[in-house]
Formats: structure tokens, sequence, C-alpha cells
């Protein structure tokens, strides 16, 4: 493990930690059902497309088809590939919601009706390789050094599992630029059509998106506006297949 991955699994084991202190939150993990398989194979596509990240970046600096050369400058091209990302990654959020084929993927990550960081994992794992695929692509034809990129998936991972959690954290004025649990929550909301935001509020506020959540909204209910969305491991994972629209 490199330092970076070191720091994600430290901040995703205390994030754990905290929030096993609620006691519906460890009932939920001990459901027998669809969800276990799917939180299994989402650790599973997770896995693959780190290495996935690795083998782009590795592969597109070793055969320079990098479109930009930033001659080092590391906070430069840590900068931008905040903005570039996060861009890439708000049209990519923001385009499932929107596009009725895509939403059969999507959907899993807004069914359930408790908001808590177990939900970052309920995701379909196509979703996660694809968009993992698309995103370090682009980063690698930008030609960010690969610990730009390792410094961007480390912060993108531990503020996926904090922006999750049922728990009212606040980063204080940094609440205005990092995605945290409350900001996120409204996103989860039925029918909700704000808040795409990946880690940072950047194309939210410019987008117009943004929708900052108050006293009232941060114990908004959560979950799909559509019951009729189907439940279970293969009904699940094969929608895709045989709903279009």
């Amino acid at each position: 493990m490199n330092p970076f991955e070191l720091f994600v699994l430290a901040a995703v084991v205390l994030l754990i930690a905290l929030e096993l202190r609620d006691g519906g939150f460890r009932q939920r993990l001990k459901r027998a059902d669809g969800r276990l398989r799917r939180n299994l194979l989402y650790l599973a596509a997770t896995i693959l497309s780190m290495t996935f990240i690795h083998l782009i970046s590795d592969f597109t600096e070793s055969h320079s088809l990098a479109l930009v050369r930033w001659s080092g400058n590391l906070p430069l091209q840590l900068a931008c590939c905040f903005l570039v990302v996060e861009l890439l990654g708000w049209l990519l959020h923001y385009v499932k919601h929107v596009n009725g084929w895509l939403w059969n993927f999507h959907f899993q990550h807004h069914r359930e009706e408790h908001f808590d960081i177990w939900l970052s994992t309920h995701t379909h794992a196509l979703e996660v390789v694809v968009s993992t695929i698309v995103i370090a692509a682009t980063a690698g034809m930008l030609g960010f050094a690969p610990v730009v990129t390792e410094i961007y998936v480390a912060l993108y991972t531990v503020v996926k599992v904090y922006q999750h959690s049922a728990r009212e954290y606040s980063l204080g004025p940094l609440d205005l630029l990092v995605v945290g649990p409350s900001y996120h929550r409204l996103h989860h909301a039925p029918g909700s059509r704000c808040n795409y935001a990946v880690t940072l509020t950047v194309w939210d506020l410019l987008f117009r998106t943004a929708r900052w959540p108050s006293r009232a909204t941060r114990t908004a209910a959560v979950g799909l506006a559509e019951p009729t969305m189907p439940f279970g491991f293969w009904s699940e994972m094969t929608l895709f297949l045989r709903r279009r629209r």
C-alpha cells in the first residue's frame, strides 16, 4: 500500500467506527438480502477500478499520449485536476439522472430510505468501473502526474464516504466548498434535481444546481420517487438489459 491508500483506509475505518455508534446502522449491516451481494460486488469493482487507474496512468505516460505537458508544477496540476475531473464527474452524475437508460444503473444508489455511509457501497458495479475508466483516461490524456491523480482519488474516496454519513458533520466554512452529509442528503431526496457535485460544490454553483441545507432539511426523507423499481440482486443488476426507458 502506498501512503495515499493508507490514508484512505485509515479515514474510512475511522468514519465507519464513528457510524457504528448508531444502533440502526449496526442492524442494517446484518441484513441477509440482495444488498450484501450488491455491496460485495461493489467492493470487487472498486478494487478493479483502482487497478485500472494505475494501468491507464502508466499506459498514457509510457506511450506519451498526454495532450498537455506540465513540466512539473504539481500545485497547478492538482488544481486543474480537481476542476476538470470534478466537471467530468458532475456531468456523468447529471446524465445518470436525466437519461432513462443510465438511470437503470444509478437508481440502486438512491433506493435506500436510510442515509448512512453504507449507502456509498450501494452502487452498480458496472457504473463504478465505467466511470472510473472514463475519468482515469481523461486525467491521463491531460498529462496529470500519477501522484496528482492518486491525491485526487484518495480525497474523492474519503469525501464520498464522509458525504453519506448519517451524522451531521460539518467542516465549518469549508462546507461551502466540500460536499458534506447535509448537502448531499438533499440530492437523495425523492425526485431531487439538485446537488450533483461529486467532491466539491464548484460546478453545482456554476450550473445553478446547488441547494443548501437548512435545519428543516437535515432530516429530509431519502429514497426513490419510483416505487415500482425492482429489488433484489439479479433484478437490479440486469435491469439495464430489460428496461430501455
